[in-house]
């Protein structure tokens, strides 16, 4: 669900009213009641904006974890175009190591290990329980 544009804003427009009251303050000589202003809007920024850092890091894992498979999975129909191996057959990373990037395969951000399984399966991450995966869960 999409953040409501009070929701993006709100943090912004409380810091700058904070702000801007605390710059008042100071033309007029009031350092203490703009240093209170400004450490309270400052306060209140962070209060809005820390949860919403909370949230990024496990979704930028889980996108880069998606496209570390999308490249594992690309380089094994590359392999398998090539070779037509049967379906049953598990390439191994020597196999696709003239297919990938510099050669090694990809290292999941969030700690998690590849599997390449066969040919005709999509590569799987370990931490499929955290959205890791090629095919959306059902």
């Amino acid at each position: 669900m999409q953040p409501s544009w009070v929701q993006l804003w709100l943090p912004y427009l409380v810091f700058g009213a904070f702000t801007g009251t605390a710059l008042v303050a100071l033309a007029f000589k009031r350092r203490m009641l703009a240093g209170c202003l400004f450490g309270f809007g400052l306060l209140l920024f962070v209060a809005f904006i820390a949860p919403s850092y909370k949230k990024a890091r496990p979704t930028a894992h889980r996108n880069s974890c998606i496209a570390n498979l999308k490249q594992l999975d690309g380089a094994k129909a590359q392999w398998a175009s090539e070779k037509k191996p049967e379906a049953s057959v598990v390439p191994q990373l020597s196999d696709l190591a003239l297919y990938l990037k510099q050669g090694q395969l990809p290292i999941c951000p969030a700690g998690g290990t590849y599997t390449l399984g066969t040919v005709n399966e999509p590569p799987r991450c370990s931490h499929a329980d955290k959205g890791h995966t090629l095919t959306p869960p059902r």
